[in-house]
């Protein structure tokens, strides 16, 4: 009896002994499995790099309907209107008038006594031209405010291309197109005074020509008065495009009619010499105006975008 019971007792032993082992060796493959998914996993991991991580397809909740669920959702609200070009809040256009502004009454307090005489003997021409005098200052001022005034017929261009025919330029900036359209405004009065200058040398004396060219320098600087405070309007009220251009071509066609009086009234005052008062005033006003039209229009064209 005792032999079998030994017998017996070495036998579950034994079995205790190789259950032992077998769950050992379970364990042992199972950690082993186990470190070897982690260290697969962890190659893995470590084959990614974090530029190439894609944040809104993986992550813990990858597969879950509330895993970003901004995804599937439709914006709400509307979407908003462009607001339109308005030239009141366009700061290029009222720094730009701004600045002519202020040297314009600069130009003004220097030549005031200028200005004055130019109002007040206008309708009246002197026969004695050497009695109205001025100096080198007031002239120098009076060609300023002839700059701006090609400066605010730039302007005027600029705004009936823009709003008026829609144009989208090939410059971002404004101040570029209405530089580069200011400079043809400066070439045309260049151009037309020396244009002047040698026409009246050949056919008037010294006296006239600089009587005429004191009135034309005038002329020029009301204009520029006038197209500025059209510009205003046009900025700060509710005026159309078409409007401004037609109050523009009028109070260019008001400074023609007074041009061609005081030519008249200086060069031709005999009703026998209109004829050729007539050709003269053609060739030297109403031609030139025509041709800075077209090298306004040529010079969009250069500088707009076709489609």
């Amino acid at each position: 009896m005792l032999k079998a019971d030994s017998i017996a007792g070495v036998n579950n032993a034994i079995l205790d002994l190789s259950y032992v082992t077998d769950s050992v060796q379970q364990d042992s493959i199972g950690t082993k499995a186990y470190l070897m998914q982690e260290d697969a996993g962890i190659k893995v991991l470590g084959q990614k790099k974090w530029d190439d991580w894609d944040v809104l397809h993986e992550g813990y909740f990858s597969g879950s309907p509330y895993f970003h669920p901004e995804l599937g959702a439709s914006q709400g609200g509307v979407l908003g209107l462009p607001v339109p070009y308005s030239p009141s809040n366009d700061n290029v256009i009222v720094g730009l008038l701004l600045s002519s502004f202020i040297v314009s009454v600069i130009s003004a307090s220097y030549s005031m006594e200028f200005i004055f005489r130019q109002i007040k003997g206008f309708f009246y021409t002197p026969r004695i031209v050497a009695d109205t005098t001025e100096t080198a200052t007031e002239i120098r001022f009076q060609n300023v405010m002839v700059l701006f005034t090609a400066l605010h017929l730039a302007i005027v261009y600029y705004l009936y291309e823009y709003l008026q025919c829609g144009a989208e330029f090939i410059f971002d900036s404004q101040l570029g197109v209405i530089g580069i359209l200011t400079g043809v405004v400066v070439v045309y009065f260049i151009l037309k005074s020396i244009l002047y200058k040698i026409v009246n040398w050949a056919f008037f004396d010294k006296k006239k020509n600089e009587q005429w060219t004191k009135s034309s320098l005038f002329l020029s600087s009301m204009e520029g008065v006038a197209l500025f405070v059209l510009l205003l309007v046009f900025i700060y009220s509710n005026m159309t495009v078409q409007k401004m251009l037609f109050y523009a071509l009028l109070i260019i066609f008001s400074v023609k009619i007074l041009t061609f009086y005081k030519c008249y009234s200086i060069f031709f005052k005999r009703i026998s010499l209109f004829l050729q008062f007539f050709l003269y005033f053609c060739a030297l006003e109403l031609i030139p105006v025509m041709g800075l039209w077209g090298m306004l229009q040529v010079t969009s064209d250069y500088l707009i975008i076709n489609s």
